[in-house]
Parts: C-alpha cells; structure tokens; sequence
C-alpha cells in the first residue's frame, strides 16, 4: 500500500465517526424527503422534523445523548413520538421504526 493510501485508510479510522454521522445525515434527508413526498407534510411540520433530527445527531455528537440499542438488541435510530420534544426518543432498529411509523400511517 502507497503512503497515500495508507494515510486515507488511517485518516478514516481515526474520523470514522464523523464519516458515519455525515452518512447519516445523508440517509436522513432521503428518507425525509421520501416520507414528505408520500404524507405530504405542511413546510412547519417538515421543519420540525428536520430540526429534531438536527437536535438529536447534535445531542450525540456533544454527548448530551447516548445512543442506545433496540430492545430486540439491534442497533438503535432515535425515533421521535412527538416533534415538538426533540430530544425524548426511542432507541428503535431500522426494522421496529420502520413498523413504528407505518403503524402510526406515516410510511
């Protein structure tokens, strides 16, 4: 391996938390942008949203908040019953908050 590479494979290891945040981020916004193409949510309500969501990564990345693990053991996506409260969340896996919402006749 060039030293080139091998400095971008260290670079990453040392920031890979920063990169799965930004990942997320990511991820985040194509969802929010499926789920307000399929709910059709007012712009205050999609504004809410987005800004839990903002709350939420920043609350982890300050430390303020710890991510937790579904209760089947999986790891856990903050999913929020009210918009208005940001910070109370579930620690639910990418399969229970999909359910979660579909159950709630978001999805």
């Amino acid at each position: 391996m060039d030293k080139r590479a091998e400095y971008k494979k260290n670079y990453y290891l040392k920031h890979r938390e920063k990169y799965l945040i930004k990942s997320r981020m990511r991820y985040l916004y194509r969802e929010y942008t499926i789920l307000s193409e399929k709910v059709y949510l007012t712009q205050g309500e999609k504004k809410e949203r987005m800004k839990a969501w903002r709350k939420v990564e920043y609350a982890v990345q300050s430390g303020k908040l710890k991510k937790k693990n579904c209760y089947c053991g999986e790891v856990g996506e903050a999913h929020h019953e009210d918009y208005s409260k940001p910070l109370e969340v579930k620690w639910l896996c990418r399969k229970h908050h999909a359910e979660a919402h579909r159950g709630a006749g978001i999805v």
